[in-house]
């Protein structure tokens, strides 16, 4: 048995790295079975084309096993397809039993072995390691990793390999078999068509952390009419500074109405999209002039604001000091406060150096204004799909939220409404599967779209 130990910082006495090496075996391949956590195409496409030019011309096999939730062979379209093209390749080329396999993590969070087995008619190798079939783990371009290469183990070690990747065929799934589920699953596409939209608290970037001795914090009663009961006494609002504070809190959202609260957000079909982000659009308009002149009001170097928090800071030493009778370290207070400050000018502003920035400064940070301003961040629903169990929480808080509108006599929600005026009330997540399945996803889009036309 030969043994090789390569790493790209190996002292001396290391053996050197190659790819094309790593995979050359003497005689013809017959079998390479490959198992990695992460991988991307491009890497997968050169172990094809390397086992496909010496490859036994009568019975040869490549079968790649990868973690289904790491890898990117589901969760994007396009990359689906990429994965789905090679798959093919390696099928049409080697035959039935290769291609590209995910594996079921049998109750693990990530399938993480790195493990390439190769046997050729006149040599088997096992190479095994920290490598991943990607760009950087098999380069060794930014990742330091390790490899140990056996050639010609003993027949024992041989067996329990074959073993390993026996077990990983019956517990996998091929991508092409995997893409046809996907495709078949109606819930699937009725979900991944919609958008997610998560609630985005604007005050929460404006408080500032105070850290009050114990005596004040334990008290009932506030020590400074800045700091509300309802709130907690421990930080500052510093919005309640801006003079008319009150005008630029977002107003009840209409929006949620047309979406169901999930997991991952409030989730809303497709054909709600448009009518969600209208709403928004007309809270983001109403509030533009608000957030625009609060924003220039904190920044401006001349402005009154800096003036305020100094006496908000002397006022409430000036008060702990006659309720309590204790003392409080405003000092150092004050150089927490100059270096929260800076770092909420950074949030707003790529360019720092600004000292008087305006609502219309170029540097302005308008995603973040955008939150802000609609009290809403907006994603698209990721493929959860392609995990069960995240799948199955996805589903059943969608289920449960959708039950609780439904127990209303007269929800407002309007996706509650839709699915009463289908098919009564569900019974269970179960039902909602098959509503769509019977009734059909256009179904449910034609009364989406009567919906909105009333």
């Amino acid at each position: 048995m030969q043994t090789k130990l390569i790493s790209k910082h190996m002292p001396v006495g290391g053996d050197e790295y190659s790819f094309n090496e790593l995979f050359r075996v003497a005689g013809r391949i017959k079998t390479m079975y490959i198992a990695s956590a992460y991988s991307d195409v491009l890497t997968l496409r050169k172990i094809f084309r390397i086992c496909r030019a010496n490859r036994h011309i009568n019975n040869a096999r490549l079968v790649i096993f990868l973690d289904q939730s790491a890898n990117k062979a589901l969760p994007r379209q396009i990359e689906r397809q990429k994965y789905l093209y090679l798959a093919t390749q390696i099928r049409n080329e080697f035959g039935e039993e290769s291609g590209i396999n995910l594996v079921n993590q049998r109750g693990f969070r990530l399938f993480h072995s790195k493990m390439i087995f190769i046997s050729s008619t006149k040599e088997t190798k096992i190479i095994v390691g920290s490598i991943n079939m990607t760009r950087n783990g098999t380069t060794l371009h930014e990742n330091e990793e390790l490899i140990i290469s056996l050639s010609n183990p003993t027949k024992n070690l041989i067996n329990k390999a074959r073993l390993y990747f026996d077990d990983l065929m019956k517990n996998s799934i091929s991508v092409r078999d995997a893409e046809a589920n996907l495709q078949r699953d109606s819930l699937r596409s009725f979900f991944l068509a919609g958008k997610l939209y998560v609630k985005y608290n604007p005050i929460s970037v404006f408080y500032f952390p105070l850290n009050l001795p114990e005596e004040v914090l334990n008290s009932k009663n506030p020590v400074h009419k800045l700091l509300d009961e309802k709130e907690i006494n421990d930080r500052l609002n510093i919005l309640k500074i801006y003079p008319k504070y009150k005008k630029i809190i977002p107003n009840r959202e209409s929006w949620s109405n047309y979406c169901i609260e999930t997991i991952h957000g409030f989730w809303t079909p497709y054909e709600f999209i448009e009518k969600v982000d209208t709403i928004l659009l007309g809270k983001r308009q109403k509030s533009d002039n608000s957030f625009a002149r609060i924003i220039k009001y904190i920044f401006n170097k001349d402005s009154k604001f800096s003036s305020g928090v100094n006496s908000f800071f002397e006022e409430l030493d000036e008060s702990i000091r006659g309720q309590f009778k204790i003392t409080w370290d405003i000092e150092s207070t004050h150089e927490r406060w100059h270096e929260w400050y800076k770092k909420l000018k950074k949030k707003f502003y790529r360019n720092t150096q600004v000292d008087e920035p305006t609502e219309n400064h170029s540097e302005l940070n308008k995603d973040l204004i955008d939150r802000l301003r609609t009290g809403v961040q907006q994603s698209d629903v990721f493929d959860f799909f392609t995990d069960y169990k995240h799948r199955d929480l996805f589903v059943d808080s969608f289920y449960d939220s959708l039950q609780f509108h439904l127990s209303k006599p007269r929800t407002p929600n309007k996706i509650a409404q839709i699915v009463r005026n289908m098919v009564g009330n569900l019974e269970d997540s179960v039902g909602l599967a098959a509503l769509l399945r019977k009734r059909g996803v256009n179904s449910f889009s034609n009364h989406c779209e009567r919906l909105l036309q009333e």
